[in-house]
């Protein structure tokens, strides 16, 4: 479901499944889905062995409100994820062919 034109936002609380390739960022592991990073709840990094391959991947789509404040014009940068982000939540995953 990694297709441009989907949009994570219109499947917030149902089973989805994502392919493309296993990163792991800052605040954990992801796969990108129509350009965006989906984290995967509860896995802080993929294992070397998965990390930049492509992977399957299938759970209940969650939004995660960041709940930040935005920072002041003029301010310092903030630290965590100042965006809501989308999370998968029960996740399985698997490699894939691609």
């Amino acid at each position: 479901m990694a297709d441009e034109s989907f949009d994570p936002g219109e499947h917030v609380g149902q089973a989805v499944t994502f392919r493309g390739p296993a990163m792991t960022g800052a605040a954990g592991a992801i796969v990108m889905a129509a350009g965006e990073p989906v984290y995967i709840g509860g896995l802080d990094a993929w294992d070397k062995e998965v990390e930049g391959k492509p992977v399957e991947v299938s759970g209940v789509l969650r939004l995660r409100e960041s709940g930040m404040p935005s920072p002041p014009p003029d301010g310092l940068p903030l630290h965590g994820i100042d965006e809501d982000t989308y999370v998968l939540d029960d996740a399985q995953w698997a490699l894939s062919d691609g």
